[in-house]
């Protein structure tokens, strides 16, 4: 009888999402590094800094020109994972799907007009038939005082002082609505305590490994 064929190893697309100042970063660093995983920081940074920047000045100007350039940036990290994922394993610090959460934020304090949103709407459902839902999804979640706390403490980002707890439980219920739509379009979703920073980090590479091993292909690597 023929030996059974190798089961060959499946990169999985993991995403973390979860308040400002949470530790997504952190975490996805540890466990990305732990894993062997390539690791995609939020792009925030590098050729977005400027206009960044004038967003934070002047939100009302900037909000929906800096949501609109963030939505592309990630949508471009978004391709990288997809492009790349049969060679590395992937761990997001935030995905495409979490910016909506943000967009409609801005929307909800007056920052983003009816129009606005409208426009980024359609860059949505031009870009949608583009995307794949990751593997996995990790919501980390923390009481509001510990965020303010990382956020005024640890963090220490200029941009950030104003952050106030009514936005952060605002934030809070943007994503518990991801969490919900993710859930909904068959993402295994995953809610954990992050009080205490990384004491879940085994967790996470725990379910990573069961879930890689679940989806393993006896024949090939598929998606």
């Amino acid at each position: 009888m023929s030996p059974l064929p190798e089961i060959i190893p499946r990169n999985l697309f993991v995403c973390i999402e979860g308040s400002i100042g949470v530790g997504k970063s952190t975490a996805g660093r540890n466990v990305a590094n732990q894993l062997g995983y390539e690791f995609y920081e939020e792009p925030i940074l590098g050729g977005i800094e400027r206009l960044r920047k004038k967003f934070y000045a002047d939100m009302k100007q900037y909000a929906a020109l800096f949501q609109t350039k963030l939505f592309i940036k990630r949508f471009k990290q978004h391709q990288s994972i997809i492009l790349d994922i049969d060679d590395n394993g992937a761990i997001q610090d935030r995905s495409i799907y979490g910016d909506k959460v943000f967009a409609y934020m801005l929307h909800e304090t007056g920052y983003i007009t009816d129009e606005e949103l409208e426009v980024y709407e359609e860059l949505w459902c031009v870009f949608r038939h583009l995307l794949v839902y990751p593997d996995l999804m990790f919501f980390l979640e923390a009481d509001t005082d510990v965020l303010l706390d990382r956020i005024n403490g640890h963090r220490k980002r200029e941009e950030e002082s104003g952050i106030t707890a009514e936005y952060l439980n605002a934030l809070r219920d943007k994503n518990e609505l991801l969490y919900d739509d993710m859930v909904a379009n068959g993402v295994p979703c995953y809610k954990l305590d992050w009080n205490n920073p990384n004491v879940h980090v085994s967790d996470i590479t725990h379910l990573i490994n069961h879930t890689a091993r679940v989806k393993s292909s006896k024949w090939t690597k598929i998606r």
